[in-house]
């Protein structure tokens, strides 16, 4: 098994690849290289790097999500930004989608626009990715009834602004206004637009609690926590080999 799988179901896509936008697929090794491979099958490029886990908990705007093991175990890794996931069989596209909503800060509808090839899963166990075929004896795959239940944990049904904030308060277990706002602020950013960045986050927060399914509490010391009325607080990892 690639000991790279766990952290990356748990905690996301790896860096530096969580930060690359280009690319339509990777491979992780068992050794924790990363190669991307680019967009162009004429002229190919790839991007070899170390895969690393930050120490907290992220969300990303590419869509990097794990489809498949190959006979040497590495990670197949598509970006869903690129690769249109809608022809594969439907429990692999599920888990390929369950992935990319709980850790990518970009709306679903958005990744459909900017897709440039398509993936697919043929008889003899590979995926083919534009004019790659690449050998994946091993998808992932998540049934209906764990994706159901999951699904609702991502925020999705929320517009792309408020489920924005609901992903980073549940991914950092809360955070306090000044903390939320840094990520929606732009770096080094002056105080002025700071003080304008937690207004608008108030005007969000108030909308937030007036949703009927969502619960969204303060403590004294003025972190913010979000969580879904009535829903299973686990994080349990959603895919099966």
């Amino acid at each position: 098994m690639n000991p790279h799988l766990e952290p990356f179901l748990l905690r996301g896509a790896p860096d530096p690849l969580a930060g690359h936008t280009c690319g339509t697929h990777a491979t992780i090794s068992r050794r924790g290289t990363i190669t991307v491979i680019g967009d162009d099958t004429i002229d190919p490029w790839t991007l070899t790097a170390q895969a690393c886990w930050p120490d907290n908990a992220r969300i990303y705007p590419t869509p990097w999500v794990v489809a498949a093991l190959t006979h040497d175990d590495d990670l197949l890794v598509l970006n869903l930004a690129r690769v249109d996931h809608t022809d594969l069989p439907a429990d692999m596209a599920r888990g390929l989608q369950l992935q990319a909503e709980q850790f990518c800060s970009t709306a679903p509808h958005r990744w459909a626009k900017t897709t440039t090839v398509k993936a697919t899963y043929t008889h003899d166990a590979h995926l083919v990715v534009g004019g790659y075929s690449l050998p994946a004896p091993t998808p992932l795959s998540t049934s209906k009834e764990t994706f159901d239940s999951e699904i609702a944990k991502t925020f999705s049904d929320l517009p792309p602004k408020r489920r924005r904030i609901a992903l980073l308060l549940h991914r950092y277990d809360g955070l306090t206004l000044d903390q939320l706002a840094a990520h929606f602020a732009e770096p080094n950013a002056p105080a002025e637009q700071l003080r304008t960045t937690r207004a608008a986050l108030q005007v969000e927060f108030t909308r937030l609690r007036r949703h009927p399914g969502i619960t969204l509490r303060s403590n004294a010391a003025g972190v913010y926590t979000i969580s879904r009325i009535d829903m299973d607080d686990s994080r349990g990892m959603a895919l099966a080999r």
